[in-house]
């Protein structure tokens, strides 16, 4: 998948999806983020689109490789706070990280590395997630 032209409108695409309805008035904010991000390739996404995306879980499969790699240059990155991707890969179902186990090793690798120079709050991310990881294998 080429990141450089892999957008959320195009893997909606794949999947078969409707396009986005044109818009007709005011959207809710979260509805005025997606639109603003839609069209933007995947490798341009910021940090606090990434976390966004995480927790409204869309296209999870393909941007959880690049919240990883993200969080390889940086541990503690976040929009709203640090460590948020941490916090957002936090709140995702056991049965992802089943259907995933890639990506399972992957984060368990990133927090393995880093996890020690953490942040209490955010060692506590770390925390729930590595059980989450436990409770998938």
């Amino acid at each position: 998948m080429d990141l450089s032209v892999t957008t959320f409108a195009t893997l909606d695409r794949a999947k078969g999806y409707s396009p986005l309805p044109e818009l007709s008035g005011d959207e809710w904010p979260l509805q005025a983020w997606f639109r603003s991000v839609y069209h933007t390739p995947l490798d341009q996404l910021t940090v606090g689109d990434l976390s966004k995306a995480a927790r409204q879980d869309v296209h999870r499969e393909q941007i959880v490789p690049l919240i990883i790699a993200r969080l390889w240059e940086d541990p503690m990155a976040g929009y709203i706070l640090d460590g948020e991707m941490f916090a957002a890969l936090r709140d995702f179902p056991v049965a992802y990280w089943k259907a995933n186990p890639t990506h399972a090793v992957a984060i368990e690798n990133v927090i393995d590395a880093f996890r020690n120079g953490l942040p209490e709050d955010v060692q506590a991310y770390t925390d729930e997630i590595l059980r989450m990881l436990a409770r998938a294998q």
